[in-house]
């Protein structure tokens, strides 16, 4: 079971689908109107995160992004299908852990997984 919500893993990090336990997480980065100032939403509150996490676990276009040190999940990638095929990919972090590359490293495993 656990290796089916894997999608991908790096040095640092565990690329995976979202599961109900993300909840606190999940909260702690789009309540954040930092984190969430160019996205097309508002800072979120507790329970519309948690309908906002149901979506996420229903939906293959949004990955987790995990810690592996900590198990702390600490963003996602987006990953919308678009005309022609496309993929558009997008990321959003917890403020917390910018800057130290985890998007890139993120958006590299998925490319080059081929996802």
């Amino acid at each position: 079971m656990e290796n089916k919500i894997i999608i991908a893993e790096t040095e640092r990090l565990i690329l995976r689908r979202y599961k109900k336990e993300d909840i606190q997480d999940l909260f702690e980065y789009l309540s954040d109107e930092e984190v969430v100032k160019y996205e097309p939403y508002k800072p979120q509150t507790f329970d519309e995160t948690k309908e906002n996490l149901e979506w996420r676990i229903g939906t293959d276009e949004m990955i987790a992004v995990e810690l592996k040190k900590s198990h702390k999940m600490i963003g996602n990638v987006y990953m919308g299908k678009r005309d022609f095929e496309a993929l558009e990919m997008g990321y959003v972090f917890n403020r917390n852990y910018w800057g130290y590359g985890y998007a890139a490293e993120s958006c590299k495993a998925l490319i080059m997984r081929g996802h």
